[in-house]
């Protein structure tokens, strides 16, 4: 849906004018973006009397927001997808988002968000660095983001304050580690589903379980086109499916007999926090633009099923000690006639060093390893490569994003360095990856989940390289804007040379958002 430009300035004021008018802060929304029903949100009642004020009124039952986003990206050389182009190239994008949380009634709530994202010097054109459809640019420039519905506090009377509650339109969708169902936030568009979500959430559920069902029809342009959806997804009629069971033991904690003592005496935990989650993701993707290795054309119908674990052992009280997570995915089913068996899995972690003589300074260094399976033979009209359905690419495998958790082996080293408040440094990090084909008859796949190249005889060599990343973020007037900025440089491995050689890439990025 397109809106004019003076509409949206129209609103931006509308959204500005009541915050200034208020006599005094807007209540906590319930579900705002969160995605969990709240039930500490209880709006006041309504001024009565003739001191009532219809500003007054309108900043208790509705807080705006919003955020201005923009970075600049330079490449060289842009793309591998083309052997001995070394073109390089940069663009400025730029995306601005405005909100509002309206609290209707205690048990009813909405949401409503308006994105215009866009890069410098173009009008949804498409062009090399954003084409039409792209994950960069909207061609309608002014969309809605998010539109949605909440009814918390369902069956209370019967089941408890946070039994039950329901979400209703376009959202965003993010589960575990965000390896599989991400917003993707760092996309220009990023992702939303139009969908109607069941949250499940007792207050005294065993091990704090919280289970999530959902359905949803593709129809953002980021989430169709960007994770593996098909390209053209306009009409009612292209069935375009995902929908998931996804439950969550978010609080356990294990052995809590089972104790150690910390270097200041205290006795505490060996095994902390932990949490296990449990889903089922199911697509249904059916307007026959799918190839089968025999070249003919049908839907999708996948089924993902998923376990992951996360938790701590011998944290002390300032935050020292050791975290690890794990997940485990199997996917089944029929992509344009052919089974599916593929599978992925990610093994990770760290130990934080705080405390003593860093004083407020927290420094983890940790490793990664991620595996998704590939196709073996592409003429057995078996499919073996793994999808990771809609992920947060480029936080995983290296911030080039040239590498995917499809058909793809990551061995990482990571350092995040966590400075004191004052310095107004979030956080520095560093890291190194190794990237290698699971199969080299396979392709090699970017974060968009688009293949680059791809050897089908298997005479390539399978490792494709190396990465070095170096991040940072700094509070520029904390907490209001932060400055994002980082380098990257990707060291082509045999696998590059032996498909057209081609140089190492850099990639510079400096992002500025001021979120209000």
């Amino acid at each position: 849906m397109k809106f004019p430009r003076s509409l949206f300035g129209a609103l931006l004021m509308s959204a500005l004018l009541p915050g200034l008018l208020a006599q005094d802060g807007s209540p906590r929304v319930v579900g705002a973006d969160s995605g969990r029903a709240d039930s500490s949100a209880t709006p006041p009642g309504p001024t009565v009397g003739p001191q009532s004020s219809a500003a007054v009124d309108l900043a208790r039952f509705v807080r705006f927001d919003g955020q201005i986003r923009t970075r600049y990206e330079y490449f060289r050389p842009f793309s591998y997808t083309s052997s001995g182009v070394a073109q390089s190239d940069d663009a400025v994008f730029l995306r601005t988002r405005l909100g509002a949380n309206f609290t209707l009634h205690r048990k009813i709530s909405a949401r409503f968000q308006l994105q215009d994202s866009r890069i410098w010097g173009e009008e949804g054109a498409g062009t090399g660095t954003a084409p039409v459809g792209s994950a960069t640019t909207s061609i309608d420039n002014v969309d809605i983001h998010q539109a949605y519905l909440d009814f918390n506090h369902l069956l209370e009377d019967s089941f408890g304050e946070c039994a039950l509650a329901l979400r209703i339109g376009r959202q965003e969708l993010s589960f575990g580690d965000q390896r599989l169902v991400s917003p993707l936030d760092w996309s220009n568009i990023a992702r939303a589903w139009d969908a109607a979500r069941v949250v499940i959430d007792p207050a005294n559920a065993p091990g704090g379980l919280r289970v999530d069902i959902f359905a949803s029809i593709l129809r953002d342009t980021a989430s169709s086109n960007v994770g593996g959806g098909p390209v053209g997804v306009t009409t009612v009629d292209q069935k375009q499916g995902f929908h998931g069971i996804y439950a969550a033991f978010e609080d356990i904690h294990p052995a809590d007999d089972w104790t150690w003592t910390s270097a200041d005496g205290k006795l505490l935990a060996v095994l902390g926090r932990h949490q296990l989650d449990l889903y089922t993701f199911y697509r249904d993707l059916a307007d026959g633009v799918f190839t089968a290795e025999d070249g003919s054309r049908g839907d999708v119908d996948e089924v993902t099923l998923g376990v992951r674990g996360s938790g701590e052992l011998f944290r002390d009280a300032v935050g020292s000690g050791w975290d690890y997570s794990g997940e485990f995915v199997y996917q089944t089913g029929s992509w344009a006639g052919d089974p599916i068996d593929a599978f992925g899995y990610v093994v990770a972690g760290g130990y934080t060093l705080a405390g003593g003589s860093l004083g407020s300074w927290k420094v983890r260094p940790g490793v990664e390893w991620d595996h998704g399976s590939g196709d073996s033979d592409p003429n057995d009209g078996d499919r073996g490569t793994f999808d990771p359905l809609f992920p947060f690419g480029h936080n995983y495998q290296g911030i080039q994003d040239t590498f995917s958790w499809k058909n793809g082996q990551d061995l990482s080293f990571n350092l995040r360095v966590t400075p004191p408040r004052e310095t107004r440094v979030i956080e520095a990090e560093a890291q190194f990856h190794l990237f290698w084909l699971t199969e080299k008859k396979d392709g090699w796949f970017n974060a968009g989940l688009a293949q680059i190249r791809r050897d089908t005889t298997g005479s390539a060599d399978g490792f494709v390289g190396s990465e070095v990343d170096l991040t940072l973020k700094y509070a520029l007037v904390p907490p209001i804007a932060v400055i994002w900025t980082g380098y990257s440089h990707f060291f082509p491995g045999d696998f590059v040379d032996d498909t057209g050689k081609d140089p190492g890439r850099d990639f510079v990025f400096a992002q500025l958002a001021v979120t209000f």
